[in-house]
């Protein structure tokens, strides 16, 4: 299993660069995660709690995470199965319709002072760099693969941190975020 790492700007499709008013040839044909997500909405409640928030995403963060899916790095059954049939030029225009959605104004989640201070100004004792030097002063996103946090619903959030503490989840760059997340206590998570 191999995590697919994007080696510079160049590699990914050309769509992930064209500006949005670019008519994306997925408009009308079907090709969305919209049913996928409609699904979730019309069973059960509990299972849409937990939807990450696609709308607003980074280009590059969301073509990774489905080349993931494809290759199997990234576990989730209805993912991969969806994935197993898009092309990178399908990825690339489903990445680049999400990225030029609005982002989601979900609010934000009540934190303590302590999970704040390490979302702020990370935790030098643990090696815990802040929240914000890779997502962003507002959560924004970042870079190639370092995904908006800003708008996400807090209980997508949790499980995510739980999965990369536990290592359900491995397909972080050179594991950073297992790292991190391996130093956050239970309280920091939730």
């Amino acid at each position: 299993e191999q995590v697919w790492r994007p080696k510079n700007r160049d590699e990914l499709p050309q769509l992930l660069r064209e500006p949005p008013e670019r008519k994306l040839r997925l408009i009308g044909s079907g090709l969305s995660f919209e049913p996928i997500h409609s699904v979730y909405a019309q069973g059960s409640q509990a299972l849409l709690v937990d939807l990450h928030h696609l709308h607003g995403q980074l280009a590059t963060y969301l073509y990774k995470q489905l080349q993931d899916y494809k290759a199997g790095v990234r576990a989730n059954p209805v993912m991969q199965s969806f994935a197993d049939g898009l092309s990178d030029q399908d990825m690339a225009d489903l990445a680049a319709y999400y990225s030029h959605q609005t982002l989601p104004s979900e609010g934000l989640a009540q934190v303590s002072e302590a999970t704040e201070a390490v979302i702020k100004d990370g935790d030098p004792r643990r090696i815990l760099t802040p929240c914000e030097i890779c997502h962003g002063d507002d959560g924004q996103g970042k870079a190639l693969d370092n995904p908006a946090l800003a708008g996400q619903k807090a209980s997508y959030l949790e499980q995510t941190l739980k999965d990369y503490k536990s290592g359900s989840r491995g397909n972080d760059i050179y594991g950073r975020m297992r790292t991190l997340a391996a130093r956050l206590s239970e309280e920091e998570i939730k």
